[in-house]
Formats: C-alpha cells, sequence, structure tokens
C-alpha cells in the first residue's frame, strides 16, 4: 500500500527523490532502483503502487536480448505486465514531451530539471494525484496507515468508520489507487431505500444485465450509505458480503469470476449504528469482527483526533489547490496552522481543504499567510510599532500577526505570548533579523519599558526598583549589555542605533526604529502590561 520504486540512474537525484517523498509521516513506502533490469525485477517481486521511471537510465542489454534497448522498453513492458501499476516519467523535456510520453503509457511525468517545480512541491502533488496522500505524523493516523498494509487482495470486504468529514472517500480511493485492480473504475453507488431486489440487481446482477461487482470494467464498488438502506436490503448486502468471503463470486455471462471488491462507509462505527437501531442484526453480524464477521474494519480518525497532521494537511491541500488553479506558491506560513487551530468552523479534513482551497484563491504572493484565510477570530494580541510612520497601536487577531513578526518590515520583533499560569513569557526576541536571547531577565524589563515609551524620555534611575536594580547598579551598564544583545549597529560609547538622549539615569528608545512589540491578551481580551517572567 502507497509503496513507490524510484528508478533513476543518477545517485543524487535518486537521493533527492527519496528524501522528498521517504518521510516517514507521508506514508509512502520507498524502494531504489539504479537500471531498467533491476527495476522490473522489483516490480515482480514487491508490486510497487508507483514507479517514477527516468527513460534515459541503463538497461544491461546483452546479445541475447536484443529488443532490450531503453527506458522507453522498460515502460512498455512495465505496462503490459503491470497495467494497474501508475507510472510518473522523469525528464527533463517539460511540456513538450507529455503528448509523447502518455501515447508510451505513462500517466503522468515530472519535468526534474525545474527547479521551480522542486520549490513548489509539485511532484508531491502529482504522486498523491495517482496513488494518494496520507498525513501520518499523529498516532491515530500511523495506526492507519500500519492496518492499511496488513490489508491483502484477498479481503474482499472493507468497511471505514468514522465522522462524516473525517476524509473516508479519500481513504477508500486510496484502498482503490493502490490494489491491482487500479487499472479499472471505483463504482460509487447509493443504496437509499434500497431492498433486496434493488441489492441484487445493483450489487450482483440478473442473468439479463450484470451488477457493479461482476462488471470487468469496475475494480471496487464504494456504498456509502448502507445503513439506509431497508432492512431487507441489509439483509441481501449482509449475504453478499459473507459470499464475497467464501470466494462465491458474481460471474459475467463467459462464466468468468470477478474480482471487484466492496468497501462500505459506516458513520461513526458499526456498534453505535447497530444499537441506534441503523443496522439490522443481520449485516452488524456479517461485517463486525468481533462477532464472527468478515469484514477488514478500519478507523478513520477525525480532524480532533489527528491534530498534529494539520501543518501536513495544510501543505498539501494548498499545493494541490495551487496547481488546480495554476498559481505558484511555494510555502505556507507557520502561523496558518495556529490560525486553523482556532476557527471555530474548521471541525473536519473535508472543511479544511475547502479553507485552503478558498484561501489559495485569494492569496495574492508566493506564500500563504494567516491573512488569507477565510476566518472571522476574536482580538487576541494587542500591538505597539513604528513602521516608519511614528508609534501606533493596534488590536488584531491571530490571522493578521503573521505582518507584525515580519523581520524584513521591522528591525527589531518581540512576540510576548501567556503560558498555563496566564503570565507572560518571550516567544519571539529579534534583533535585525537574528533571533535574540536575554539571559538576564532585568534586560528584558528594560527593554520593554523603553519600547512601550518609544520617543519619549525615560526616567531610569525612577524605574530602577521596578526594572530589579539595585539603588547603587548604574543603568549605563545595563544599557551597555542590552546594546550588545541586541547586535546595536552602532555600539559607540556616546552613540547608539536603538538609543537616543541622556545616557545613565535617563533614556529614548529612537523614534525612527521600525520596531513591533506585540503582547497576547489576557482571556477576554484584557490588555495587560505586566512584565514578562
Amino acid at each position: 500500500m502507497l509503496r513507490i520504486l524510484v528508478v533513476e540512474d543518477a545517485p543524487n537525484l535518486r537521493q533527492r527523490l527519496c528524501a522528498v517523498l521517504g518521510s516517514a509521516s507521508l506514508g509512502y513506502r520507498l524502494r531504489e532502483s539504479a537500471n531498467a533490469r533491476e527495476a522490473l525485477a522489483e516490480v515482480a517481486e514487491w508490486q510497487p503502487n508507483l514507479v517514477l521511471l527516468d527513460l534515459a537510465i541503463p538497461t544491461n542489454a546483452t546479445a541475447t536480448d536484443p529488443d532490450w534497448r531503453n527506458g522507453r522498453e522498460a515502460l512498455r513492458r512495465l505496462r503490459a505486465t503491470a497495467p494497474h501499476t501508475r507510472v510518473i516519467v522523469l525528464t527533463d523535456h517539460g511540456e513538450l514531451a507529455r503528448d509523447f510520453l502518455l501515447e508510451e503509457g505513462a500517466n503522468d511525468f515530472f519535468a526534474k530539471g525545474d527547479p521551480r517545480l522542486w520549490r513548489a512541491g509539485r511532484l508531491q502533488v502529482q504522486v498523491a494525484a495517482q496513488i494518494g496522500h496520507l498525513a501520518c505524523a499523529s498516532p491515530p493516523m500511523q495506526e492507519l496507515r500500519r492496518r492499511l498494509d496488513e490489508l491483502t487482495e484477498s479481503r474482499r470486504v472493507v468497511v471505514l468508520e468514522g465522522e462524516p468529514g473525517s476524509g473516508r472517500r479519500h481513504v477508500a480511493a486510496i484502498l482503490h489507487r493502490n490494489s491491482r485492480r487500479a487499472h479499472r473504475e471505483c463504482r460509487v453507488l447509493s443504496l437509499t431505500g434500497a431492498a433486496a431486489e434493488d441489492v441484487s440487481r445493483v450489487v450482483v446482477g440478473t442473468p439479463a444485465r450484470e451488477g457493479a461487482l461482476a462488471e470487468a470494467a469496475v475494480g471496487t464498488v464504494l456504498v456509502a450509505d448502507a445503513c439506509r438502506a431497508q432492512p431487507s436490503g441489509q439483509v441481501a448486502l449482509a449475504e453478499l458480503c459473507l459470499s464475497l468471503a467464501r470466494e462465491e463470486l458474481p460471474v459475467s455471462p463467459d462464466r468468468q469470476p470477478k474480482t471487484a471488491h466492496l468497501v462500505l462507509l459506516i458513520d461513526q462505527s458499526l456498534s453505535e449504528r447497530y444499537a441506534a437501531g441503523d443496522l439490522t442484526e443481520e449485516l452488524f453480524r456479517a461485517l463486525s469482527p468481533g462477532v464472527g464477521g468478515v469484514a477488514s474494519v478500519l478507523h478513520v480518525p477525525s480532524l480532533l483526533e489527528r491534530r498534529e497532521d494539520v501543518p501536513l494537511l495544510l501543505d498539501h491541500f494548498a499545493r494541490e489547490a495551487a496547481l488546480a488553479q495554476e498559481k505558484t506558491l511555494l510555502s505556507v506560513h507557520p502561523e496558518v496552522a495556529a490560525v486553523v487551530a482556532l476557527a471555530e468552523q474548521v471541525t473536519s479534513a473535508a472543511q479544511l481543504r475547502q479553507l485552503v482551497l478558498r484561501a489559495v484563491e485569494s492569496s495574492a504572493g508566493e506564500e500563504l499567510l494567516p491573512s488569507d484565510l477565510p476566518v472571522e477570530l476574536p482580538e487576541r494580541y494587542h500591538v505597539l510599532y513604528n513602521d516608519g510612520g511614528g508609534r501606533r497601536e493596534e488590536r488584531l487577531s491571530a490571522r493578521d500577526l503573521s505582518r507584525f513578526l515580519d523581520a524584513e518590515r521591522f528591525e527589531l520583533v518581540v512576540f510576548l505570548t501567556r503560558n498555563g499560569q496566564d503570565r507572560l513569557t518571550v516567544r519571539t526576541l529579534r534583533s535585525g533579523g537574528s533571533e535574540v536571547r536575554l539571559e538576564d531577565p532585568r534586560l528584558l524589563r528594560l527593554l520593554l519599558l523603553l519600547l512601550r515609551n518609544a520617543g519619549e524620555r525615560v526616567d531610569l534611575k525612577a524605574a530602577k526598583r521596578r526594572l530589579g536594580v539595585g539603588p547603587a547598579e548604574p543603568m549605563k551598564r545595563f544599557l551597555f549589555e542590552l546594546r550588545q544583545a541586541l547586535n546595536d549597529p552602532v555600539l559607540e560609547k556616546t552613540q547608539s542605533h536603538y538609543f537616543t538622549g541622556h545616557w545613565g539615569e535617563a533614556c529614548t528608545f529612537s523614534g525612527s526604529v521600525r520596531f513591533a512589540l506585540v503582547t497576547e491578551l489576557r482571556q477576554g481580551g484584557v490588555p495587560d502590561a505586566a512584565d514578562p517572567d
């Protein structure tokens, strides 16, 4: 399941391909081959679901095998022996090769010499379009990935349990695309209100007409509403599941058995639907492994169960949407995930996909920003800043936060957030684009005091007690240590980039310095000027 064979003779490029797709959080299993002979042997033994094939690979032709000429011949043999295996050809010829490659049997191609395609994650999107994509950073998704690996072609009936919008149809598509039936159709059937005769006619067939399971062109039958079939229809479906498990397969008029599999989507779980009276006892017992049922039952976790996967999903959905909209999107801002976590309307993977789709539509740059998200959030931060137009203040939501953390816009950025005790702590302190760490808390208190009074003369002697400085300790020393820590570009005895005015008992933070001081509000939006711990 989700097995990829990388066939490329250049070691550096082969390693790069494996690095891009080999992260455990993406859910793929990878193997490598350096020539066509090895590749076809690997296909026969390992049965990958996708092959990334470089047509220029060496073939190790021999005098006794004159037809073995090039990667193009390897593609033809692959198509003849494994029609269900998807192929993405790696090429240096870009769009010029499209028609030729598709005629030769490739499913897609990747222009490996285009650096912007690598940066935009185009290959990951193309791979997902062929065999699917799983974000597996969370334990529930890692368990689902493990269960998918355990499924074999002999498991004819699969049940996908989970909340509506959790991605069960996506998992069903992965099951189909990664099977030996992937070159055939995944047929979706509705059984709402279906009686026994309807199930027999539509799913199994009649002497005059094949049902979906018996059609040669169908590889998987997907039923999303089995619970809404009539009781007699559910009984007929139960008998069908038992027949499939016993290999009593539907047959076509030419008496050739078919190999289509049956996938059922069940809201919540089989036991919950049975307890609610939505499933007949016959169908429940036919499906549930705990009471002798024949189905492989997989739980698809909801978005709330897999919060660790949200950044991966955001990245994938954004790149997928950018490709569909013919936009160039190179990255997703790290704060986008934090904004999504606060959006009450996003409770499922399906809603997250739609949110990202609309965000990409409104995005104007090459990075998806929190401000692109079409969500309404409460005010959460107070910002004191000077972007060249004098000192100003604003309140804003998490969606608009990123523009005040921009190192190119502000020379000095201080970002204070709240810990579990609702106390302010430093999340980010950046000066001149570099991270700064102030080990002495008195230096941080001094910096905040000057920022909150930027452009105004501050009496440091009167503030000593508040800063935690002893009466006899000279403030000049603290100012000099602060300037050093901030990498002050003008570090002279009587001159500074950040500070002006009298040095010693009074000082002024320069009104020409572009800075941003972001402070997270208390619960309820109450401002707090307390110093961080």
